[in-house]
């Protein structure tokens, strides 16, 4: 008898947002887990009876317009080469849309009559867009294509219910569907469709991190000096 072939699918961002929450909630006790081997996560994650098909990573790239968001750039450019060299690994983008909205600041003046107490100025703000669209337009493809009989989301967002409802609802069901939810990504709107979740252990997480050097094509990528963490680090029983 033939294994089960799994794919996982997973929101970058939430995944990201759901380890910098672990870190602010358990500090300085949670490491760094940003550079992180999403293939070694999925082998640790799926049943060992299983076979890994394929790992899809969602995300939108961040647009460098300051100093700020050209660090943050370059640290997800770096990541992204690293794990798009992993095997099974396949990177989906989609896109940040700009907005902007009026801002009102008030000053400190204290003359009678000023007309300058505020003023109104434009403010740009950034929405990353279509990966949850992007997300459940390939669950959809494999379960239909019978590209899988097990599927794992690690994500926490009730914008796929629909997605996983109609997998999980055909007849025959086209895959099982496991969520893994990120920190504080929990998601009471997911748990009665899928076919079990769990919530995203933070020790797994840090035994499945990247070495300090990825080389890639003969080229080296560095884990970014803020997202660092010491690989020596005792880890506590399980």
């Amino acid at each position: 008898m033939s294994r089960p072939r799994v794919n996982f699918y997973i929101d970058g961002f939430n995944l990201y947002k759901g380890i910098v929450q672990e870190m602010r909630d358990n500090y300085p006790a949670a490491p760094n887990c940003k550079w992180l081997d999403i293939r070694k996560l999925a082998i640790e994650l799926k049943s060992r009876k299983d076979k890994l098909e394929s790992i899809k990573f969602f995300t939108a790239l961040i647009p460098p317009r300051n100093k700020r968001s050209k660090g943050m750039r370059d640290r997800q450019d770096a990541y992204l080469s690293a794990i798009g060299s992993l095997d099974k690994v396949q990177i989906i983008k989609g896109e940040y849309i700009t907005k902007t909205e009026p801002l009102t600041i008030e000053t400190n003046c204290d003359i009678e009559g000023c007309q300058y107490k505020e003023f109104i100025v434009d403010k740009e703000t950034y929405k990353e867009k279509q990966t949850d669209v992007n997300i459940a337009t390939e669950m959809l493809k494999d379960a239909y294509e019978g590209n899988c009989e097990k599927m794992h989301l690690i994500c926490g967002d009730g914008d796929l219910k629909a997605a996983i409802e109609l997998i999980a609802k055909s007849n025959p069901p086209k895959a099982t569907v496991v969520v893994h939810f990120p920190k504080g990504r929990e998601c009471r709107v997911l748990k009665p469709v899928c076919s079990t979740y769990f919530d995203l252990n933070r020790y797994v997480l840090q035994n499945c991190l990247l070495p300090n050097l990825v080389n890639v094509d003969g080229v080296d990528i560095e884990c970014p000096p803020k997202w660092t963490v010491n690989l020596e680090r005792p880890l506590p029983n399980l």
